[in-house]
Parts: C-alpha cells; sequence; structure tokens
C-alpha cells in the first residue's frame, strides 16, 4: 500500500536530526502538528504553510509576500487564541460565581 502522506524534511529543534515527519492534510495556509523526533524523543511543533501557486519560480518578491502572510497568519492566530484564552477565564468565572452562590443552598 502506498503512502500518500507529506513527508517534509525537517531537523530537530533539540538534537539537530534530519526526519521526515507524516502529515495528513492541513487545515488551511498555516497548519501545526506536534510531533516527536524518534532520536531524542522530545516533543516539537511543526508549523506548515501551504501556497498555491500556478508560476512555480520563487522570486525575491514572492519569498517576502509568504513571509508578511506567514507573519500575518501568525498575528491572527495569536488574536484569536487570546479571544479564546479570555472567554475560557471569563466561562470560568461565571462558573466559580454560580457554585459559590449554590453551595450553600444544596445542604
Amino acid at each position: 500500500m502506498e503512502n500518500y502522506n507529506f513527508m517534509p524534511a525537517v531537523h530537530c529543534p533539540y538534537c539537530g536530526k534530519l526526519a521526515h515527519p507524516e502529515i495528513s492534510g492541513w487545515g488551511g495556509k498555516v497548519s501545526t502538528r506536534t510531533k516527536f523526533c524518534r532520536y531524542c524523543e522530545k516533543e516539537y511543533t511543526l508549523v506548515v504553510y501551504s501556497y498555491a501557486d500556478i508560476d512555480g519560480t520563487l522570486t525575491p518578491t514572492k519569498l517576502n509576500q509568504m513571509r508578511r502572510d506567514i507573519k500575518h497568519l501568525k498575528e491572527r492566530i495569536a488574536h484569536e487564541q487570546g479571544k479564546l484564552i479570555l472567554e475560557g477565564a471569563d466561562l470560568a468565572d461565571e462558573l466559580i460565581r454560580v457554585m459559590a452562590s449554590s453551595k450553600g443552598k444544596n445542604n
């Protein structure tokens, strides 16, 4: 059976050994996967940026545009994660208030 997963050549950020982690599918332009190095057995995050183009040449202008896109996407992801963290904190505060107010009523 053939393997059609994407297997990029990446170096472990800890030990520097070359590996080919399997990536099956992605959820947009930027996606992340948690991987484990098979040599040092430490966990790292693999960030995959996908870009579709009909012209296969990579010019400095295109490369700079890709870098700007990645920076923008990272900022947007960080902003959305921050909103989720704040929303989670608000929900936790509300749960604490509800539990504190109902604690005496359950007896």
